[in-house]
């Protein structure tokens, strides 16, 4: 079998910064797994993983456009101290969630100054080139459940009753 959209995939990975700092690996925990074509990995890595097999070895260095975007200097801003709720621990990596159209949007404090915090509404890793290292453990085809909630392991809801439209 090999890797397309609707097949549940494993890999082990390590990713590296464009300084070669490592920034993430599976190696010594679980595999990550994720549904082919439902944008659940970075595009860059999906495209790499396109028609490999099991045991098939991969790297690939991600340009920030086809993995975590292009910092966006509009998603940084200040926010007086005096903004956040009274009771909030702020220091500098602490992630908050507001509400926007699009739904639950993470912000992170990116620095501290005298009387405010700077925030930032990029991801993390935004601008960032990735190097990944990895190789495929597993593949197999995606369930209808799975397809249809457009996650790995769903079985239909979390508890209780499901709709027709869920």
């Amino acid at each position: 079998m090999i890797i397309g959209n609707a097949t549940i995939v494993e890999v082990h990975f390590a990713m590296k910064d464009g300084d070669g700092q490592l920034l993430d690996s599976t190696w010594e925990r679980e595999p990550f797994v994720y549904l082919h074509g439902a944008c659940d990995i970075i595009e860059g890595l999906e495209e790499i993983l396109e028609d490999l097999e099991v045991g098939s070895e991969f790297e690939v260095t991600v340009p920030p456009e086809k993995g975590y975007g292009i910092v966006d200097p509009r998603q940084i801003t200040e926010v007086a101290f005096e903004d956040f709720p009274e009771d909030a621990e702020l220091e500098v990596g602490q992630t908050f969630y507001l509400e926007s159209p699009e739904g639950p949007q993470a912000i992170y404090i990116k620095e501290m100054k005298a009387d405010c915090a700077v925030i930032d509404g990029n991801h993390e890793l935004a601008g960032e080139i990735l190097h990944y290292k990895g190789q495929v453990v597993s593949i197999r085809e995606a369930t209808s459940a799975e397809l249809k909630h457009g996650t790995v392991g769903s079985s239909c809801c979390s508890g209780g009753s499901c709709s027709a439209e869920s």
